[in-house]
């Protein structure tokens, strides 16, 4: 044979290897890009996945007027307690200070009764002594 029929049958071999394996590496790029496109992301995953994010955020919808409402009747219990006016505390703050004025008299009269029990007993009593009064059975 001759020499340049042996190089072309010799490039020949090289150029099918060359393509051969060109061939191979694009299978695999092209396997890469299969495995990749059957990831559950592509294949609807996004959707589920914006499906999930709009059911969170009607949730925290949700909670956030649930939060308000439960604010506003904080709010109010609030004022029902401190109410400067007619809250709860004012008027539990009053009771207690007329408690203290009603037993402050209380007492006050009951040592005034008292006092006057006892001297009214001292006083029959030195009668009774001095003659002034006399028992007669």
């Amino acid at each position: 044979m001759p020499r340049h029929t042996r190089q072309r049958e010799t490039f020949a071999r090289s150029f099918e290897e060359r393509t051969a394996e060109h061939l191979r590496s694009q299978d695999e790029i092209l396997e890469r890009v299969e495995r990749k496109l059957d990831a559950p992301a592509l294949n609807g995953g996004f959707e589920t996945l914006l499906e999930k994010v709009s059911a969170i955020a009607a949730t925290n919808e949700v909670l956030q007027k649930s939060q308000l409402i439960q604010t506003e009747k904080i709010e109010e219990i609030h004022r029902g307690i401190y109410h400067p006016e007619d809250g709860l505390y004012v008027k539990v703050k009053n009771h207690t200070t007329w408690i203290m004025h009603a037993n402050w008299v209380i007492k006050g009269l009951i040592a005034v009764l008292g006092t006057g029990l006892v001297t009214g007993g001292a006083k029959l009593l030195y009668d009774i002594f001095q003659g002034h009064i006399h028992y007669v059975p």
